[in-house]
């Protein structure tokens, strides 16, 4: 007997494009060496082949891309409903950043804790390691980082080590809270002559109707739904584009002047400011 009889865990794999990365004997020498994890993989609108490469296992497809975030969320919220009490669900990275056997011993030292909710991997600075990213990045993860330390008094240096578990009954309590804050959400934004309609997905300024493409709008959402407030780029990228790490392009700048373009140029009222060195706010 090794305690694990009971124990059932559900991972969620959000896949775009991963062909070259994704090793699909790794994760089935894992289901064969671990009977109680279930792999639910989430194909992101993958266009490279990775579907062939995910025959054979348990495949949620999404009609669009979601990014990482949506893709996670959408797994997560497919395996909620058959889960039982003391089940887990949690996510990993396809390219088995974490090791599928550091990832199973995260869920079995979860399974022993009833009264811990979630468990995630850290990694721990070590002599000749090094880690590179954007100085924004950076900032936001040390800050992130010293308040795990100071709640946990462990030496965690890093949290995104692409991998977290967590207890079923956690996780639908959030997916609850979550959906019962964006019922009470309007489905038709405005700030002054800027309209949004999140059901139609149609925006218009003073009238005239502006075609926006699908992350101009989601952009556009978000800094709506934050009038006012100063969102920094790492923020629009976890909520816009989904990825939990800034990537080492001008990616949101770019796309922030292209909504610009459209919804500020034709109008001596500009809604974007850029508040340098923080981000940007929508007024």
């Amino acid at each position: 007997m090794n305690g694990t009889e009971s124990l059932s865990c559900t991972l969620v794999v959000p896949c775009h494009n991963e062909r070259e990365r994704l090793d699909p004997e790794a994760f089935r020498a894992a289901e064969r060496g671990f009977p109680w994890l279930r792999l639910l993989f989430v194909d992101d609108g993958s266009t490279d082949g990775t579907a062939e490469l995910l025959q054979g296992f348990r495949v949620l497809r999404l009609g669009r891309r979601q990014g990482k975030a949506g893709a996670v969320r959408a797994g997560i919220l497919a395996a909620l409903p058959s889960s039982r009490p003391g089940d887990l669900v949690g996510f990993l990275d396809a390219d088995l950043a974490t090791p599928l056997a550091d990832v199973a011993g995260l869920c079995l030292a979860l399974a022993g804790r009833p009264g811990v909710a979630a468990a995630f991997g850290s990694r721990w600075r070590h002599l000749g390691g090094a880690i590179e990213r954007r100085p924004l990045r950076a900032l936001s993860g040390a800050a992130m980082a010293t308040a795990i330390r100071w709640a946990t008094r462990l030496p965690v240096y890093d949290s995104q080590c692409g991998a977290k578990v967590f207890r079923a009954e956690a996780a639908r309590v959030q997916s609850l809270i979550r959906r019962a804050t964006r019922q009470r959400e309007p489905t038709i934004l405005r700030v002054g002559d800027l309209t949004l309609d999140r059901i139609s997905r149609k925006v218009s300024r003073a009238g005239q109707a502006i075609e926006l493409q699908r992350l101009e709008f989601l952009l556009l959402e978000y800094l709506m739904r934050n009038v006012g407030r100063v969102v920094s780029k790492s923020t629009i990228i976890e909520h816009v584009w989904g990825y939990d790490f800034a990537p080492g392009t001008n990616v949101v700048e770019a796309r922030v002047c292209r909504l610009r373009e459209k919804i500020d140029r034709a109008f001596a009222q500009k809604h974007i400011r850029t508040v340098k060195g923080f981000g940007y706010v929508l007024e």
